[in-house]
C-alpha cells in the first residue's frame, strides 16, 4: 500500500476516534506500556503487510510484505535478525495483507491472505481471494540465514457472501473453529465475516459470512489470542480490542464497549499480532527499517453480557 497523504491520515484519525466512541464509548488506557524490541533491518523488508508469532520459535515472528513482492515469508527474531527466508511454492500474490499462525490437529500452521481488493472486483473480474495454510517450518537456526521453500497443504478460494469487498485483516479461533476477516471500509460499512475453518488438504471452496457490524474504519490487521478470548484490530493510527467471554460469540463481544489501544507513531502500521501471553501484541510499520515495537494491553474487560442461545442474524446485526 502507498503511504497517504497527510490530510487522509488527518481525517482518519478524526473518523477512527468519532466512529468508535460514536459505536462503543470505549475505555482509553491510561498509560500504554510500549517496548521498543529492534529495527526490522532486512532490506526486502520494505512493506509489512502481516506478522504472526511463531509458535515453535515464540522468539520470532514470520513477516510478509505487501503486494508486488515474491511468495515468500521472513522469519525474523525479536531482535530484528532475519533467521530464514521461506518460499511458497504457489502463484504469485494478487495481494497479500496479512497472516496469521495457530496450532490444530496437534501440528503449528500458518495462514496466509491474499484478500486485499482496493478496487473491489476480485472474484468477477478478478482472482478470487485466497487463504494459503502452510504448516509452519521447523528451522534448525544456528547463527546464519536458511533459505527454504514449502506449499500449502490447504488453498481456501472464497468469495463474500454479499459481494466483493477490500480486506487487510485475517484471525483464526481455534476454539470456535472458525477463520475470522474484518473488511476495510469506512465505519458503517465495516464488518466481521467468517469462514468454516478447514484443514482438509487441497483446494476448497468458501464463501465468507457476514457475522456482524465491526465499526471500526479501514482496519489493516487483526489477530485474536491463542485462548479465543481477545481480538484486536489496528488501523493506521490506533487499535481496539474486543473481549469475549465463555459463553459470547463474536457477534456478542463486537455490541459491547470496545477498549481503545494506543500504537507508537508509526510511519503506517500494516501489522498486528498477540504474543502467546495472550496480553501484549506486536506491532511493525511499512518501510524501511521500521521498529518493532511491544505493546502491553491494559486489563480492563467489558463486563460479561449473559445471553442463553447464539444470537439469529437479525441479532448480530444491531451493533449500531
Amino acid at each position: 500500500m502507498r503511504r497517504p497523504p497527510i490530510f487522509v491520515v488527518l481525517i482518519l484519525v478524526l473518523i477512527t476516534a468519532s466512529a468508535i466512541a460514536r459505536h462503543h464509548h470505549p475505555q482509553v488506557p491510561d498509560n500504554p506500556a510500549f517496548t521498543r524490541l529492534a529495527d526490522v533491518l532486512d532490506e526486502r523488508i520494505t512493506e509489512s503487510s502481516g506478522i504472526a508469532q511463531s509458535i515453535s520459535q515464540p522468539d520470532a515472528i514470520w513477516v510478509h510484505n505487501d503486494s508486488g513482492d515474491k511468495p515468500r515469508l521472513f522469519l525474523v527474531g525479536l531482535d530484528g535478525e532475519t533467521r530464514c527466508v521461506v518460499t511458497i511454492r504457489t502463484k504469485d500474490p494478487a495481494d497479500w495483507e496479512d497472516m496469521c499462525s495457530f496450532r490444530a490437529n496437534d501440528a503449528n500452521w500458518l495462514l496466509i491472505a491474499d484478500v486485499g481488493d482496493n478496487a473491489e472486483r476480485r472474484g468477477n473480474d478478478g482472482p478470487p481471494c485466497r487463504l494459503l495454510i502452510v504448516p509452519e517450518p521447523e528451522i534448525d537456526w544456528k547463527g546464519r540465514e536458511l533459505v527454504l521453500s514449502t506449499s500449502p497443504v490447504l488453498t481456501i478460494e472464497f468469495g463474500w457472501e454479499d459481494g466483493p469487498r477490500n480486506c487487510e485483516s485475517v484471525a483464526v479461533d481455534t476454539e470456535t473453529h472458525e477463520i475470522l476477516l474484518v473488511t476495510k471500509t469506512k465505519p458503517s460499512e465495516a464488518a466481521l465475516y467468517t469462514i468454516p475453518l478447514n484443514l482438509t488438504p487441497g483446494t476448497l471452496k468458501a464463501t465468507a459470512r457476514r457475522v456482524c457490524r465491526a465499526a471500526i474504519p479501514f482496519a489493516t490487521a487483526m489477530d485474536v489470542s491463542t485462548d479465543g478470548r481477545k481480538m484486536v484490530v489496528t488501523t493506521m493510527i490506533s487499535a481496539v480490542l474486543v473481549n469475549r467471554e465463555a459463553d459470547e460469540t463474536w457477534a456478542d463481544a463486537w455490541k459491547k464497549p470496545l477498549t481503545v489501544v494506543t500504537i507508537p507513531p508509526q510511519k503506517q502500521c500494516e501489522t498486528i499480532c498477540f504474543l502467546n501471553t495472550g496480553t501484549e501484541v506486536l506491532v511493525h510499520s511499512e518501510g524501511n527499517r521500521q521498529t518493532l515495537w511491544k505493546i502491553q494491553l491494559a486489563e480492563k474487560p467489558s463486563p460479561p453480557v449473559r445471553r442463553s442461545r447464539s444470537p439469529k442474524t437479525s441479532d448480530s446485526e444491531t451493533n449500531q
